[in-house]
Formats: C-alpha cells, sequence, structure tokens
C-alpha cells in the first residue's frame, strides 16, 4: 500500500507540474499574441545625424543633376547596354518638347 501511494503522490505531482507547464505556455502564447516579443519592447537608439543629408546635397547634386534629373534619365535608360540607343529614340520622341525643371 504504501508504494501505490508513493507512486499516486509522484503521478499527482507530475501532472500538476505538466499543468503548471502547459498553462504557463498558455499565458505566455496569449501574452506575445497581444503585446508581442519582449524584444520588441526592448528601448533602441540609432545613431543619426540631421545634418548629413545638407553636407551630401551638394555631392548628390553635381552626380545626379538638379532635382535628380540625371539619375531620373539614367533608371529611365536601362541597365542593358542599350542606354544610348534609347537615349536617341526619347530625343526624337521628344523633340519639340521643352524641358522644365533647369536652373
Amino acid at each position: 500500500m504504501n508504494l501505490i501511494t508513493l507512486f499516486m503522490a509522484v503521478l499527482v505531482v507530475l501532472m500538476n507540474l505538466t499543468l503548471a507547464r502547459s498553462s504557463l505556455q498558455i499565458i505566455n502564447l496569449l501574452r506575445e499574441s497581444f503585446a508581442g516579443k519582449p524584444e520588441f519592447h526592448r528601448k533602441q537608439s540609432w545613431p543619426f545625424d540631421p545634418e548629413v543629408a545638407a553636407r551630401r546635397r551638394v555631392d548628390f547634386e553635381r552626380i545626379n543633376g538638379y532635382r535628380s534629373m540625371g539619375l531620373i534619365e539614367r533608371l529611365g535608360l536601362g541597365e542593358d547596354g542599350r542606354q544610348d540607343e534609347r537615349r536617341i529614340q526619347q530625343a526624337i520622341r521628344d523633340e519639340g518638347i521643352p524641358i522644365t525643371g533647369r536652373r
């Protein structure tokens, strides 16, 4: 009888541990579903310099033109080695149309 009682006590303890673990898992699942994982709520800091754009603007305009006109043209010509052919086709197409936006 003592062995059976001991076995039943161990079984009850194991069941309680299992229930406690599963209930803890359910609580964690609900918490993470609604509030997100704890990693999302850590405080983060990013080095940011608001003046960097003003410093880089001169170089950007020198490379890409005023208001990125050169960049837009290069993107529109593609990157497959046929840029000169497309530039000629666009010049023929746009003949007589004034170009606006230049200084």
